[in-house]
This record gives structure tokens, C-alpha cells and sequence, in this order.
């Protein structure tokens, strides 16, 4: 997200001069690319994940009757819940 505004920004203000430029142009990039990528965090990313983690949860399920073990302990971000899980299970 970052270079795509830094792109517009230089493109809407003038070419930076010297040291104070380029620490405006800094700032403003800044300002306006972290509120950007942690609301693209929380909407895209986090449920992204949680999906991921219900996916191999559930593949975890359905092959664990066979016999076959799976990694999604080891794959999956350690959440207290599934940390207590994962060590039961093994």
C-alpha cells in the first residue's frame, strides 16, 4: 500500500526539496498508508486467516480417523484454544 501512495503523493506534491521535503512527503505517506493497512488487516487479512485455520481444522478432522496425522498445529498461528488442542490430540 505504501508505494502506490507515495506514488500519488509525489505526484500531487511538488517535487521534494531537500531534507524537510522529503520529511513531509514522509509523513504524509504515513499518515495516509497505516490507517489504510490496518483497516485492510483487520477486514481482509484477519478473516482470511480465520478461514485458513477453519480449513485445516477441519481437514485435520476428517483425516484424523484414518490415521493420518496432520501439521496444522505447526502451520496454524498459536492461539491459546488451539495450543491446548493440538497437544491433546498428540
Amino acid at each position: 500500500v505504501h508505494l502506490p501512495i507515495a506514488i500519488a503523493c509525489t505526484r500531487w506534491i511538488e517535487s521534494p526539496r531537500g531534507i524537510a521535503g522529503w520529511l513531509l512527503l514522509f509523513s504524509v505517506v504515513m499518515v495516509i498508508s497505516l490507517p489504510l493497512d490496518a483497516l485492510a488487516h483487520r477486514l481482509i487479512e484477519r478473516p482470511a486467516i480465520r478461514l485458513g485455520n477453519a480449513v485445516c481444522d477441519r481437514l485435520a478432522a476428517f483425516l484424523r480417523p484414518y490415521g493420518i496425522r496432520t501439521c496444522s498445529c505447526l502451520v496454524n498461528p498459536p492461539l491459546v484454544n488451539q495450543r491446548a488442542r493440538c497437544q491433546s490430540s498428540e
